[in-house]
């Protein structure tokens, strides 16, 4: 992790990136800075930056071979620790032969799993003794709080050593009741490969894996949950069934069955989000979890992708629920509108017509339906 003192005019655009609220801010040639807010972009001024105000920034930020890695790989990602101890998240890159930066508030205070309004099955997830949970959703549907969040209530209710491999790291945990172990990519390790090889000679208890981005990695996070340990890891997938393509797709396709087995032997959770606008012009979490109980064990192992919704329906007593019935939930308890609620849904035929039988079972529809019949006659 990085500390900055720096004064000027970028201690004037962060210290306008909190006050606002903003989740996020973007630097960019040719451009005025610009926050997003409520998700809406909001100028900070009308001045437009050129290319050395750019640079300048970044020479403020990174060190010389912070620089050169960029320079080299033409992304670099850390973390920020700024003056009155608010930390960023910060993604350079290059674009059109000019170089940007996304800087992203990051909250300090980890929330707990009921503050986020998350299912009381994150908790028993976090508590479990091995096995492979996969936390999937889009950038900026809170992966990160989420696992932050779990890992927080087992540093509250469980024990051991707890290692994250970030890229960056974004939450910073106490030593409660766990010893936590947080590496960050190219500032305490060079790579995930690297730090993932050396996880279990840290005798972990806990792996959390910022992020699977390729077959090693992958391989890494079942070899763990294989060898007795819980491994916590995140995809950029929408939902169970793709996690479960894009796992497999890390591996050529003659090896895609043994790699079923394998998933289907030592996966415990599937955990999908996305966020959606409410009723209180505020935005809420929707969440889709796939336990790995049942038939659907054997669905997993046969590669049978397509029949795993269908189980987790039939399964939602045992902790199950897919996107549709959460939306669903939302609007029975006012959270969220029945459009909205259709707009996000994986099946919106479906759930519109769970919608209009419900209504049409309500306490008022059958006693308007049973006063026209009465009238017909």
């Amino acid at each position: 992790m990085t500390h900055i003192t720096t004064q000027g005019f970028l201690d004037e655009v962060l210290t306008t990136m909190i006050s606002k609220g903003a989740s996020d801010l973007y630097i960019t040639v040719d451009c005025p800075i610009i926050y997003r807010v409520s998700d809406k972009l909001v100028n900070h001024s009308d001045r437009i930056l050129n290319n050395d105000d750019i640079e300048q920034m970044i020479a403020q930020l990174l060190t010389k071979l912070q620089i050169e890695s960029f320079d080299k790989d033409l992304e670099y990602n850390i973390s920020i620790e700024w003056a009155n101890k608010t930390r960023f998240r910060l993604n350079f890159f290059h674009q059109q032969r000019n170089r940007g930066i996304v800087i992203r508030s990051i909250k300090t205070i980890i929330p707990t799993i009921s503050e986020l309004g998350l299912p009381s099955i994150y908790a028993d997830l976090a508590l479990k003794k091995r096995g492979l949970i996969l936390v999937s959703s889009p950038s900026g549907s809170g992966k990160s709080t989420s696992v932050a969040a779990m890992l927080n209530h087992r540093n509250i209710n469980g024990s051991g050593h707890i290692i994250t491999i970030e890229d960056p790291i974004e939450f910073v945990h106490s030593h409660i009741n766990c010893i936590f172990t947080q590496r960050e990519i190219g500032t305490d390790t060079l790579s995930y490969e690297i730090a993932l090889k050396n996880c279990l000679r840290q005798k972990a208890d806990v792996v959390f894996i910022g992020e699977i981005r390729d077959r090693e990695t992958m391989e890494y996070a079942i070899n763990f949950a294989e060898t007795g340990h819980l491994c916590i890891a995140t995809l950029h997938s929408n939902n169970t069934n793709q996690s479960m393509l894009r796992m497999l797709s890390f591996f050529p396709e003659e090896s895609h069955r043994s790699v079923a087995v394998a998933l289907s032997q030592n996966i415990e959770a599937i955990i999908s989000q996305k966020i959606v606008p409410n009723l209180s012009h505020s935005r809420s979490l929707v969440t889709e979890v796939m336990l790995n109980v049942g038939l659907i064990k054997s669905l997993i192992a046969d590669i049978k992708i397509d029949e795993i919704r269908d189980m987790m329906e039939k399964n939602e007593g045992m902790g199950s629920m897919t996107f549709d019935s959460s939306l669903y939930n939302m609007v029975k308890g006012g959270i969220i509108s029945e459009e909205v609620a259709v707009s996000n849904a994986e099946s919106p035929n479906q759930l519109k017509f769970r919608f209009v039988q419900n209504n049409q079972n309500s306490p008022l529809n059958k006693a308007l339906n049973n006063s026209s019949n009465k009238n017909s006659f």
